[in-house]
């Protein structure tokens, strides 16, 4: 998929130079960024629904397991 989208020049420098680091493309390392956002919104979601629920209904134990299996997902 191709999308264009306006980036400040400083920003630009910055995201080039940390490509060549990483030995990665510019657009490798957007993406990377994009994923790595995505799943932190997620989990903050996800947090804050368990938050809203803490103390007002019992949580099975699956629910441990699945917060934990998000944060699995997100180390690979």
């Amino acid at each position: 998929m191709r999308i264009t989208v306006h980036i400040p020049d400083n920003i630009e420098n910055e995201l080039k130079i940390n490509a060549a680091n990483a030995n990665k493309s510019v657009s490798s390392l957007v993406a990377e960024a994009i994923t790595y956002y995505i799943r932190h919104k997620q989990r903050l979601e996800l947090g804050n629904k368990m938050l809203d629920l803490a103390g007002k209904v019992k949580i099975s134990s699956d629910a441990q397991k699945e917060l934990e299996s998000g944060r699995i997902d997100d180390r690979t």
